[in-house]
């Protein structure tokens, strides 16, 4: 029981009160003082005097069952302390911190992710269509920007295909008028 983390003190009596087990760890003598108890026994001042750590503990009876029942026959403590209830707080305050920010840059790489592939491609590829345009001979131009669906992205290409057409249509009766109206 002394090497479970929890707990950092034992103290076992006789059920007369009298300690039996000496104890081992940090625990309370009968002046209640505070000491540290080594595994030879020995009692040594704890050294755990400061306002901040608190000593709590708690006692249970030890009993022995036989067929006519059921006897007393001594008392465990178990100690615990402020310090810690701290480092297992502080323990799992970092855990919480560490899971935050890994939550977080996770979300963001996705979040790049998605909006590269879902906006970035296909605006690089309406501003290519752009660039390599010929506006002087707009025949069976057409943007593609690789996208599907009915969004705003393919509102855009829609709307940029419209425009092509509408330069075409105007080029095809520009040439009209200029053939009409050269002498012939």
């Amino acid at each position: 029981m002394s090497e479970f983390p929890n707990i950092i003190g034992i103290k076992v009596a006789d059920h007369r009160g009298e300690q039996i087990l000496a104890g081992i760890g940090t625990a309370i003598d009968q002046n209640k003082k505070t000491l540290f108890i080594n595994k030879a026994g020995e009692q040594l001042p704890s050294g755990r005097e400061d306002r901040f750590f608190k000593l709590f503990w708690h006692s249970f009876p030890i009993r022995y069952v036989h067929e006519t029942g059921t006897d007393k026959v001594g008392e465990a403590t178990v100690y615990s302390g402020s310090s810690v209830v701290f480092e297992n707080v502080r323990t799992g305050f970092a855990v919480i911190v560490f899971s935050a920010i890994l939550k977080t840059a996770l979300l963001w790489i996705i979040f790049l992710w998605v909006s590269r592939s879902l906006l970035a491609r296909p605006l690089l590829n309406l501003t290519r269509a752009v660039m390599e345009k010929d506006f002087d001979n707009l025949e069976d131009s057409r943007a593609d920007m690789g996208t599907s669906g009915h969004n705003e992205l393919k509102i855009l290409e829609e709307e940029f295909n419209a425009l092509l057409r509408k330069l075409r249509d105007g080029q095809h009766k520009l040439r009209f008028r200029k053939k009409k109206s050269l002498p012939g």
